[in-house]
């Protein structure tokens, strides 16, 4: 049985995990404390719903703190969930962005696992619903085989199970791409809108219209810079997280999984995906025809298959396969 963290919970929590902020109605944000003595971020949007539908945690990826989801996840003006009902929705920064604590590195995707389990059973949760993006797909996959019974189901975007099963990008554009933010300076706004701009490019699609509109890709950029803290220390331990060698028994994961990606995206190409679709058991394949890595910034529409899969998983009901509604332009 999962129980279901109500506001009043989160502020019995207080004495441990720090001062709750209330954002919006329906936000709440603190801070847990995980075993090293590291705090991570959270803000739960319906905290603790009406018991009816497991929570869903969201998992983000390399240098995005949890405010950064784009019109797929959120609504970017008045933070408010999307998903159907009274599901409870958990967003988290990484350790080493955001509001989260930059602690001595390099980080893992073993460890980033740890804080998230750590900060869903902290908000009193026994299971739940896992999405991740990019890095945080690899943080899920970790959760789902560090703890099974605690993972009702998987949703894998943009991601790869990892070392041999990987399938890397093209040379010149890892070097140009995950060397975004060399040039960071913790006191030039200017470098740090830079990198954000060569980030943002890298994550679109090269063939999509957004890739090279550059009008689009500064609202990208911009949105994203301020979306939360950036460090380069926290961002480079952050990176070496990405080294991750995978190994996962991935053909035991029997949890239902839905698995989503761009089929132009650069940074982990599509064939990640159909790969992962061939190893795990449960999963159904969508592919966003055309959209790239941080498909979220692009394909707003594909929020209600994920919405319809976890419906579907709880009414014991999964469909053979899942797909979107055509494409049309969102607020980007």
């Amino acid at each position: 049985m999962f129980r279901p963290a109500t506001t009043a919970a989160l502020a019995r929590l207080l004495p441990r995990y720090g001062a709750v902020r209330q954002l919006t109605q329906g936000a709440v944000t603190t801070k847990v404390e995980v075993a090293d003595g590291a705090k991570i971020a959270v803000t739960t949007y319906n905290g603790g719903g009406d018991g009816s539908q497991l929570p869903l945690l969201m998992i983000n990826g390399w240098t995005c703190p949890k405010d950064l989801w784009g019109a797929l996840f959120t609504n970017g003006l008045y933070k408010e969930p999307r998903f159907t009902g009274n599901r409870e929705v958990i967003v988290i920064d990484n350790r080493g962005i955001g509001d989260s604590s930059v602690t001595e590195g390099p980080y893992s995707v073993a460890g980033l696992a740890t804080d998230a389990a750590e900060v869903v059973a902290a908000l009193g949760h026994d299971k739940v619903h896992v999405l991740g993006i990019s890095l945080g797909g690899m943080v899920a996959q970790q959760m789902a085989c560090d703890a099974p019974e605690s993972v009702a189901s998987l949703a894998l975007c943009s991601t790869t199970a990892g070392g041999r099963l990987m399938t890397g990008c093209d040379k010149s554009f890892a070097r140009s791409f995950f060397g975004s933010f060399r040039g960071w300076k913790e006191d030039d706004p200017d470098s740090q809108l830079a990198a954000m701009r060569t980030f943002t490019k890298g994550c679109l699609a090269p063939r999509n219209k957004l890739a090279n509109d550059s009008s689009s890709v500064e609202r990208l950029a911009v949105s994203s810079l301020w979306s939360g803290n950036r460090t380069a220390e926290g961002m480079g331990n952050q990176l070496a997280a990405l080294g991750w060698k995978g190994g996962l028994d991935l053909e035991s994961i029997e949890q239902p999984t839905l698995i989503v990606h761009g089929t132009e995206d650069q940074v982990l190409p599509y064939p990640n995906a159909e790969t992962l679709a061939a190893v795990m058991p449960s999963a159904r394949l969508v592919p966003l025809h055309g959209h790239g890595h941080l498909w979220n910034f692009t394909h707003e529409s594909a929020v209600r298959t994920i919405d319809q899969f976890l419906l579907d998983v709880e009414g014991g009901s999964l469909a053979d396969s899942y797909t979107t509604e055509p494409f049309s332009a969102n607020y980007v």
